[in-house]
């Protein structure tokens, strides 16, 4: 909806700006346009608010109808029709709307109208009607009725919309979404005929294109307009008005064509088209001055005036062409010197570009410059304190030169200590490496012993598990056993013979168990056996893993002990069982009994024993690793404590060799201290020199720095105004550019002007010889017949006054809207 609105507020633009430049009628169209769009923004901004009939008691009616009897039909009120039509893309009429403004001049309480609309409602106001048949009286209380209704009654004017793709005519639904040469035209139809001459209406048709998809647009009998965004296309004709002028019938008339049609073409791509607006209204003629005209005489001056008046426009149009090529020949010069400006303002940016492209280079260099200075500048203080501290240390030095050549003195002295110290040092280091080699061939000892510890875990873990895989088949065998037993317990008669078969079988099991638990732990006792008690804590955490691993394996081992008594208990009960199977029955089931249960018992302890067995293997397998790992640790730590004992002699050797030359060398300094006391009182008096040459440095510095600083200044504003210059030399030269530019516009714009000067020249010529002294040559031969027909036309344009009803005084238009195309 707001899309639409925008396109109408575009279309009625473009139509005024069109009518405004044409006829006289074609101004009375562009206002009704301009009319419409106020309305419709009145109408938008109140909201349409429906006001039904009320239904009012006979009193009321009574009362109302004595108003009415009081009031002559359209008394004090002025009618004014605005009729919307909705149509097709191809104009035929789908709705009919009309709105009606009763102007209430005499700003009487009631207005009344004659309608032949339905569906009547109040769209601006809250006042209430009553009505008659087409009678209708408005409850107006001094104020105007704004008010709209339907119709179905036949419209006196309409559009008709013809489309063409690239020749051939296509319907709007077939032609969305098309690409290629479009031709729309837009044929207006006259249904109101008064007599021998048509009501004469001005009819204008604006269309909005959507952007970038119609190029090389061009109009018959209208023009393209474009806003910078869009092109809106404006066309207008005035059906009718050449028939009731028979102008085809006037030799001199009949190339005078008064359109009644409009037609755009363009190249289109993915056609679509929005809504498009006609709007018309009937021409009133009146404004052209015929009442003026009083008989043919009168007409004659006229026409003689209007020769007159185009036979000086022709010669004005002369003169015009002639000083239009006079101004042509002149600008010739004037671009030649705009050329020559821009070309040599060319040159000169350049240069200053460059200048200003190396700015930043002086800028950086000057700015290192000044930093440099500066940080001289602040580090001068350390300078001058530095130097005073070396003077003064330089003094201290001269002042302490008495306890250099003292120590000294010293030095030698203890050099002979050294030397004997050192010999001392040599011996100790020998014994010490012998003490090293001695504990290397301990802890290959030890590792080995742990490794064959780790190796007799092995046969305990196998053996273990072996015992936990037995206990399990035990379990199985004991429990199917018991099932058996437990029957024969409860059925005297029973074949036991199978019972006695599988305990043989659960006798022989548990001896191979026992056997091989045995062996095993006869191992494990054996290597328990030939383990020190502890490791020296020399060894570190490789002694600490050691003894918690003897801890474990000392705990199997008592654990697989237990395991192997409980073997024998379970063992001593199956023989007991067997044994009473083979006595006698009474006495055979007590015994059966009791020893199912010490089974049974044994069975459990030996499950469980078997699950703590077996739970410290992973616990063994990880210990016995970390063992041989530290073992391997603990072996590469003695080999290096070893590997470097000859070097060790080799070193203490050398320092031995040292001593004595440091004892040498000790005398030579002695005899060197006493002449470096002289060289260092002559270092004092240098020092204080080099002092006050600090002091002038600094101050010279300082005076450096000073000029550094108005040297940046005035760097940073020489930059400046390179940068100024620089932006101005631009501007200048985007300023000589545009005027040469403009020159060649200029050049353009005066050969256009020439040319259209000589056209309008030749034009105008035409115009008179064709146009003017045709239309006086007709005028001449049957003037009194056209007078006539201008004067029906006249009448019949006053006498239209309304569409959907009768009025004493208004106006009527129309607004056609068809509908958009689109794929």
């Amino acid at each position: 909806m707001n899309r639409n609105r925008k396109i109408r507020k575009s279309i009625a633009a473009a139509m005024a700006g069109v009518l405004l430049a044409g006829q006289g009628a074609a101004g009375v169209c562009a206002e009704s346009v301009r009319d419409t769009e106020s309305r419709e923004a009145e109408a938008s901004s109140e909201g349409a608010r429906e006001t039904e009939a009320p239904k009012a008691d006979e009193a009321s009616q009574s009362r109302e109808a004595e108003k009415v009897s009081a009031q002559p039909v359209g008394e004090g009120a002025e009618k004014e029709e605005t009729v919307y039509v909705k149509a097709s893309a191809d104009g035929e009429p789908q709705e009919v709307i009309v709105s009606a403004w009763l102007k209430n001049t005499g700003g009487t309480d009631t207005l009344t109208d004659i309608t032949a609309l339905q569906n009547i409602e109040n769209v601006k106001g809250e006042e209430t009607f009553t009505q008659n048949g087409s009678k209708v009286v408005w409850n107006a209380g001094g104020n105007d009725i704004y008010y709209q209704g339907t119709t179905d009654k036949e419209l006196p004017v309409e559009v008709q919309v013809s489309y063409y793709l690239d020749g051939q005519e296509i319907s709007p639904e077939e032609l969305a979404g098309k690409d290629g040469h479009v031709r729309i035209r837009f044929t207006y139809v006259n249904h109101k005929k008064d007599g021998e001459v048509y009501t004469p209406f001005a009819m204008v048709t604006g269309v909005v294109l959507p952007s970038g998809q119609f190029s090389n647009v061009t109009a018959e009998h209208g023009r393209v307009l474009s806003d910078g965004e869009k092109e809106i296309v404006v066309g207008m004709g005035f059906p009718g008005v050449s028939e009731s002028l028979t102008l085809e019938k006037k030799e001199e008339l009949e190339d005078i064509e008064i359109p009644d049609y409009f037609e755009m073409e363009a190249d289109v791509t993915d056609f679509e088209l929005p809504m498009t607006m006609t709007a018309a209204t009937n021409l009133d003629l009146s404004k052209l001055g015929l009442d003026d005209i009083r008989n043919l005489d009168e007409l004659e001056d006229a026409v003689e005036e209007l020769e007159d008046a185009a036979d000086e426009l022709t010669d004005g149009s002369g003169e015009l062409a002639d000083g239009v090529k006079e101004l042509r020949d002149s600008c010739v010069e004037l671009i030649d010197g705009m050329t020559e400006i821009d070309e040599n303002m060319g040159t000169l940016a350049d240069g200053i570009a460059t200048l200003d492209s190396k700015k930043e280079e002086l800028l950086s260099g000057v700015q290192s410059l000044v930093s440099g200075i500066d940080t001289l500048n602040g580090k001068k203080g350390d300078l001058i304190s530095g130097v005073g501290s070396l003077t003064s240390g330089i003094d201290t030095l001269n002042s302490k030169k008495g306890d250099l050549i003292s120590g000294v003195n010293a030095l030698k002295s203890g050099s002979s200590e050294l030397a004997r110290g050192s010999r001392a040092l040599q011996q100790g280091i020998v014994q010490y490496t012998d003490g090293a080699d001695t504990l290397k061939a301990g802890v290959e000892t030890y590792v080995d012993g742990a490794q064959q510890f780790v190796q007799g875990t092995d046969a305990y873990i196998a053996g273990a598990d072996q015992l936990a895989g037995g206990v399990i088949t035990l379990n199985e065998q004991v429990q199917a056993l018991a099932g058996q037993l437990g029957a024969a317990l409860e059925n005297p008669g029973a074949d036991l013979s199978s019972a006695a078969a599988a305990i043989d079988t659960c006798i022989s099991a548990l001896e191979a168990s026992i056997a091989g638990n045995q062996s095993v732990l006869a191992t494990l006792q054996g290597v328990q056996a030939n383990l020190p008690g502890s490791l020296p804590e020399a060894l570190g955490g490789y002694a600490e893993t050691y003894n918690n691993y003897v801890g474990q394996l000392n705990a199997s081992i008592a654990q697989l002990q237990t395991d192997i008594a409980y073997q024998g208990q379970a063992k001593e009960a199956l023989t007991q069982i067997k044994a009473a199977l083979a006595g006698a029955a009474g006495a055979g089931g007590t015994d059966i009994s009791g020893a199912l249960q010490t089974l049974t018992a044994a069975t459990q302890q030996l499950s469980d024993g078997a699950t703590a067995l077996t739970a410290n293997d992973e616990t063994l397998r990880a210990g016995g690793a970390q063992l041989t790992e530290k073992g391997e640790e603990l072996r590469a730590g003695a080999a290096q404590l070893t590997g470097k004992n000859e070097e060790l002699k080799q070193g203490a050797a050398q320092v031995a060799a040292g001593a004595g030359q440091l004892k040498k060398g000790s005398a030579q300094l002695s005899d060197g201290a006493g002449a470096l006391g002289s060289g260092i009182g002559q270092l004092s008096d240098g020092g204080h020199q080099l002092s006050q040459g600090a002091e002038a440095l600094g101050s010279g510095v300082q005076q450096l720095s000073d000029g550094g600083h108005q040297l940046s200044s005035g760097a940073a504003a020489f930059a400046d105004g390179i940068v100024h210059l620089a932006d101005g030399s631009t501007q200048l030269k985007d300023g000589t550019a545009q005027l040469a530019e403009a020159g060649g516009k200029l050049d353009e714009g005066t050969q256009e002007l020439s040319d259209g000067a000589e056209e309008l020249a030749d034009g105008m010529k035409e115009f008179k010889e064709e146009g003017i002294d045709k239309i006086t040559g007709a005028l001449e031969d049957d003037l009194q017949d056209f007078l006539d027909r201008l004067e029906e036309m006249k009448d019949a344009g006053e006498n239209y006054r309304s569409f959907g009803g009768e009025a004493e005084s208004g106006s009527v238009k129309f607004i056609i809207e068809t509908a958009g195309i689109a794929d």
